[in-house]
This record gives structure tokens, sequence and C-alpha cells, in this order.
């Protein structure tokens, strides 16, 4: 399947409805050449994406993609145009998934442009949201960036703090058999 979606990051035509969500899945699978190419074009009309249901998501899935190239300025145009959605749990349409508070992602672009202060404060406020919703899963995934984040930052309180909750995230993710995630905890362990 890797070489597959690789292939169609490479190949996506520019007019694809599908650009974001391949951006997506090739920086997850490490294919960062056809990621950044992606990203780039869309930065290139300033993330003129349609101001419809699928905005929101579009956006996120261009916030995981700064963050895992490590682009801090396109992040801090991603973050200007999330920050209406601060509020909001952001959803692929109407009942098809939910990806959590937008507040986890702000703080995912935060930390990618260099303002863990900020990040710190998203990253709290999406686990208290994402506790109101009962949603395990993307508490655990909050609790990974936050960990990671503080990890990186690396005060004595920031690391014991990014014990913890990288603890729990493990623990979330081997209780929910989220592979993905429990990959991306087992490397944060090296």
């Amino acid at each position: 399947v890797a070489s597959f979606v690789k292939r169609v990051a490479d190949e996506a035509p520019a007019g694809s409805l599908w650009r974001p969500g391949f951006a997506l899945i090739a920086s997850d699978l490490g294919f960062h050449g056809p990621a950044q190419r992606l990203l780039s074009e869309f930065a290139a009309d300033g993330f003129a994406v349609p101001s419809d249901a699928k905005r929101s998501t579009t956006l996120v899935y261009f916030a995981e993609v700064c963050a895992a190239l490590g682009d801090g300025t396109r992040a801090e145009r991603l973050y200007e145009l999330l920050k209406p959605y601060g509020h909001m749990t952001i959803t692929a349409g109407v009942h098809t998934m939910c990806y959590g508070s937008a507040q986890r992602y702000l703080g995912i672009l935060a930390n990618t442009f260099g303002a863990p202060e900020l990040a710190e404060d998203h990253f709290e406020n999406a686990l208290a949201f994402d506790t109101s919703l009962r949603a395990p899963l993307w508490i655990a995934h909050t609790q990974c960036d936050y960990g990671r984040m503080l990890r990186r930052r690396g005060t004595p309180a920031d690391l014991a703090r990014a014990d913890a909750l990288l603890g729990a995230a493990w623990s979330t993710a081997a209780k929910l058999g989220l592979r993905a995630l429990t990959d991306k905890l087992r490397h944060l362990q090296m």
C-alpha cells in the first residue's frame, strides 16, 4: 500500500480533493518529499481551501504534515487559519469521523513554530475538552503530542510531566489496540 500511496501523492492532479489526505498519509509513511510538495502547493495559494464542511479537516491534515516536516513558517499561517475553530471538535462530514478538539492541532502548530508555552495552553485545553467528550483516542493522541513537546522543552518538571503523559498515552494505546500511536510512542522511548 505504501508504494501506491507514494505514487498517488506524487501524481495527484492539481484539482484533486484528496491531495490534503495524500499529503498526510505520505508524511505518516515517511515520504516527506511528496508530502512537502503537496504542502508547498497549498501554501503557495495561502492555503485557500474552500470554506465548506471539509475546511477544518483539511487544515488539521496540513497541521499534522507541518509538524512531521518541522515546517514552522507554514505552521504559523495554518495556526491563524485554524484559530477560529479552537472551540470546536474537528469532524470529517457530519457523522463520518471526529478528530477531537481543535485545540490539539493548535498545540501541534504552536509547538512546530516554536511557541511551547502557547502549545502547552492548547494541549491542556484539548485534554479538558476531549475528556468532557469521553474521547480516549484523542486524549491519548494529545498526551503523546504534549509529552513530546515537554520532553523537547526539557525542564525537570517538564520531563516528569512528559513521562506521566506518555505513560498514560501508552496505556490507552495498548488497551484500544492503537498500533500507529503505539509505534509513535515506542519511537519516543528511544
